[in-house]
């Protein structure tokens, strides 16, 4: 479980230099990973198992014990929605600013 956290601390860290650096695809997509690890964790955590190879955020924050409230859902679901931004060129494409 600690490897989860430690992975998702140096996500996060990358995702601030590419916030800062304006590669702003690159950062949404980090912080997803992000909170992806540190679900992952929390499933691990509840479950004592192995958490799912997914990258869904929502199906992960329905697996674990975390509390989460409206504001907290919806801000996962966006995420979790930018994860696609950034894997597939069609809609990389769209989406650079």
């Amino acid at each position: 479980m600690a490897n989860w956290v430690t992975i998702a601390r140096y996500d996060l860290g990358s995702a601030v230099c590419m916030f800062e650096g304006k590669r702003y695809v690159y950062a949404a997509f980090m912080c997803h990973m992000a909170i992806e690890k540190i679900l992952k964790a929390a499933v691990r955590h509840a479950t004592g198992k192995t958490p799912p190879g997914t990258h869904d955020l929502v199906y992960l924050a329905g697996k674990c014990d975390v509390r989460l409230d409206d504001d907290m859902r919806d801000f996962i679901a966006d995420v979790n929605d930018l994860n696609v931004v950034t894997r597939y060129p069609e809609d990389f494409k769209n989406s650079r600013r």
